[in-house]
């Protein structure tokens, strides 16, 4: 279990140094809450003893490991595409969760109605989003 678990936070943060250095060399210019102070080369040498180090790790797993971590992987991507999907042809819907630095003592939360266009919750981000499984009108 500790060796699936160590393989999949590997790729986790493969991935993660991977996106951080396509949006350094795709969006230079995005304003970011913190900056790395380094070039993008910079930042890519950085990253190598790391990389080396992931996949020499990777390297000492099982096979049986790898199998169970790339099944767990194509489950959750299937998961988004689904997701997708479902949200396209609006078998389910995204809402923004309300901030808990709201005053809410006047409103009733189970009343409480969010509008947004297309294009505005599409600019929302995963972790700020509520699911709502609504019937098909």
């Amino acid at each position: 279990l500790i060796e699936i678990l160590n393989n999949m936070y590997i790729w986790a943060v493969l991935l993660e140094y991977l996106a951080f250095i396509a949006l350094r060399i795709r969006s230079p210019n995005v304003r970011r809450p913190y900056k790395v102070p380094l070039t993008t080369y910079s930042a890519c040498f950085l990253l190598i003893p790391s990389f080396i180090f992931a996949f020499a790790v990777l390297g000492f797993s099982s096979l049986r490991s790898h199998l169970i971590t790339f099944f767990v992987v194509i489950i959750g991507s299937l998961c988004i595409f689904i997701l997708r999907y479902l949200r396209e042809y609006r078998i389910v819907s995204f809402f923004p969760i309300i901030p808990l630095t709201q005053n809410l003592s006047n409103n009733n939360i189970t009343n409480h109605q969010v509008t947004l266009d297309e294009h505005a919750t599409t600019q929302t981000t995963a972790d700020t989003e509520l699911l709502y499984i609504t019937t098909p009108s």
